[in-house]
């Protein structure tokens, strides 16, 4: 295979798309096209190995592509087709990741001897670059992209049949008044650490679903809540499936909150200085808290307000360019104004100078009459 690239025409009528440099692309396609190894998919494109393997970690935290399975050697991935992917030769409209040395730097892990206490040597952690946060910055043709934080997911279930299997239920912590309460957490694939919690009292047997947080870019909010129930309902299978039990229709316990960290410095000190701030909305509270030590947040209560709020600045310079021809439009009528009233005024001169040649004509036939 040439050099040549694998995509040559860009689909320009694609909207909310992630935009690629060609050869991320190029990357991109045989990666899921293909389901060849970073390895391979270096000698095809005769580039090195390091550089597919950092195309493949800003294409895992862009959530583009997925692993099929992790813990297989070597590993394929998959498209997400969470977002339609353009190849572009300009480079400023790539996405572009930076993260803070706080992600970047290795963490260190002290190793001690078993017998004596005495430390052994400093191991390194390795750290995972697919995992989104707030030190997770992304720019589009020099903009920041702002991430949103989906907390607090919860969705209940009623236990029509109970479990067959045994469930390490543990008993919680906070119990209502009158209601048995216990909670079992485990590691799911694919979604992360859920609990579930058995709620029973004299009058009902239910499930309650706890989610682990989410990440979303600005492209991903569309789908958001489409991607939180496919995730609970994932999760209501495998405790089915487990624990031989049977489960009704899950439904919304509690609303999750959409939050984002706030970046400008003088909203960050009011925060600061005031602890937490309520705004009554249509769709419920906003709050402004410090909640995500160190990152000050603003939570929304819907997900209609999240994407107006990640949109505000497309929006706003939307509105200035619409203004912007509104005010163009408004000073090419005026001016069309002002011609039309000096032609009107024209044409009235000509008029009344037509009156006086017609009154001096008359004048000059009566004169020629007497005479």
């Amino acid at each position: 295979m040439t050099k040549k690239s694998l995509c040559s025409e860009v689909d320009k009528s694609v909207d909310k798309s992630v935009l690629l440099t060609q050869r991320e692309y190029d990357i991109y396609f045989l990666l899921v096209a293909g389901s060849l190894a970073q390895v391979i998919v270096a000698k095809r494109l005769s580039i090195s190995r390091q550089a597919v393997s950092k195309v493949v970690q800003k294409l895992l935290i862009l959530g583009l592509i997925k692993p099929i399975k992790k813990h297989t050697t070597p590993i394929q991935y998959r498209a997400t087709f969470l977002s339609p992917v353009v190849s572009t030769s300009e480079k400023k409209s790539s996405p572009v990741l930076s993260t803070s040395e706080r992600t970047l730097r290795k963490k260190a892990r002290v190793v001690k001897d078993k017998k004596t206490g005495k430390i052994k040597h400093w191991r390194r952690k390795k750290i995972d670059l697919s995992k989104r946060d707030y030190d997770t910055v992304v720019s589009l043709a020099g903009k920041r992209v702002k991430i949103c934080r989906v907390h607090g997911i919860g969705y209940t279930s009623t236990i029509i049949h109970p479990p067959m299997e045994d469930v390490p239920w543990k008993p919680s912590k906070k119990g209502l008044k009158g209601v048995e309460q216990y909670d079992f957490k485990t590691e799911l694939p694919d979604i992360g650490p859920v609990t579930f919690r058995r709620q029973k009292s004299a009058q009902y047997d239910e499930l309650i679903i706890w989610m682990p947080e989410r990440w979303f870019f600005e492209w991903e909010l569309e789908e958001g809540e489409k991607l939180l129930e496919e995730a609970v309902w994932k999760a209501r299978k495998w405790f089915q499936n487990k624990f031989k039990t049977y489960l009704g229709i899950p439904l919304q316990y509690r609303k999750p909150k959409y939050a984002f960290e706030i970046v400008d410095p003088l909203m960050k000190r009011f925060v600061h200085e005031k602890g937490t701030l309520d705004v009554v909305t249509s769709d419920g509270i906003v709050e402004m808290d410090e909640s995500k030590k160190p990152h000050p947040e603003i939570e929304f209560p819907s997900i209609r307000q999240a994407r107006a709020y990640a949109s505000e600045a497309d929006r706003l310079l939307g509105l200035e360019m619409r203004m912007d021809r509104v005010e163009r439009s408004i000073d090419k009528l005026t001016t069309l104004v002002e011609k039309q009233i000096e032609f009107n005024e024209q044409i009235q001169e000509s008029l009344g100078m037509t009156k006086e040649l017609n009154k001096k004509k008359e004048e000059e036939n009566q004169d020629k009459m007497f005479s």
